[in-house]
Formats: structure tokens, sequence, C-alpha cells
């Protein structure tokens, strides 16, 4: 297997991150970080120190988002 097969590549990430943010946004505010939905502007979680965590929350929704209840 070649090196690194098993590693998700930084440009992959970036793009799966794109397409999360265009759903809902991470808007820069002045505590850090908040994730906001993009239709009703409704405040989904923060704020958050860094944008990871706000990345991280913003999986988190997405997630649960598309679980059959």
């Amino acid at each position: 297997m070649p090196e690194g097969a098993g590693e998700l590549k930084l440009k992959d990430c970036r793009r799966a991150s794109k397409r999360l943010v265009e759903e809902a946004m991470i808007k820069k505010v002045k505590g850090g970080y908040e994730v906001v939905s993009k239709t009703t502007g409704r405040n989904l979680g923060g704020p958050y120190k860094t944008r990871k965590e706000a990345l991280k929350r913003l999986r988190q929704v997405e997630f649960f988002k598309h679980q059959k209840g």
C-alpha cells in the first residue's frame, strides 16, 4: 500500500469543510466564532475560541440533521 494512503489529505479536508460551511455558516464574532444557520439565521452553537471548534460543532449539527428518527 502506498505511503499515506489511509490518511485524509489536507485538500480533501478543506473541500469537506467548504461544503459544510455552504449549508451553515461559521461567523467571526467578538467572542470568537459562532455556527449560524444559513436559512434561518439562528445560532446553532458558540461562541467558540477557535474556528476548528466551530467546525467540529458544525459537523455535529449536520450529522444529527440527517439522522432518521
